[in-house]
């Protein structure tokens, strides 16, 4: 089978849904202080919807939620609580388009303009998620390959912190 090299341009995703985002329900009674946050592919496979403040805490929200978002350094240097969070303005082109990656650490409850709610997806813990990361195809179908890439987590060895 043909393969090609890790094209930063398409990471295999698929298009996002008309509209983005997608107007979703939920049946939360919002005090005046709180909004909705939605974990999307979870562990479990069904959306968790939660309210809560503004400016709280992700990883605090998901704890709450009992949504399990894996975390180490608890500072957003390590990368492990990584979620993407969907944000129908952003630019990003060569990542995921529609999506910003966050640590959720490090991150506070807000709602982006353009959006109802704020919408974490977690799939990095979840079995899609890991099949989506082993098994990114291009548009054409063909296996894509991260050969070369470094490891997440080479840049904390051989005394990185000098």
């Amino acid at each position: 089978s043909m393969v090609r090299s890790l094209s930063m341009q398409n990471m295999g995703y698929p298009p996002l849904p008309d509209p983005f985002p997608p107007k979703r329900q939920h049946n939360l009674a919002l005090k005046e202080d709180e909004v909705v946050v939605r974990f999307i592919n979870t562990i479990e496979g069904q959306d968790v919807v939660v309210a809560a403040k503004v400016g709280e805490n992700i990883s605090a929200v998901a704890k709450r939620a009992e949504v399990k978002i894996a975390y180490s350094c608890r500072t957003g240097l390590c990368g492990t609580c990584t979620v993407d969070i969907e944000d129908p303005l952003c630019e990003n082109k060569s990542y995921r388009p529609g999506y910003q990656t966050i640590r959720a650490c490090q991150t506070s409850v807000v709602v982006l303009p353009g959006c109802d709610e704020m919408v974490l997806d977690v799939y990095r813990g979840s079995s899609a998620g890991r099949k989506l990361n082993k098994n990114l195809m291009d548009d054409d179908g063909l296996n894509i390959i991260s050969e070369g890439l470094p490891e997440a987590m080479s840049r904390f060895e051989d005394d990185w912190e000098k």
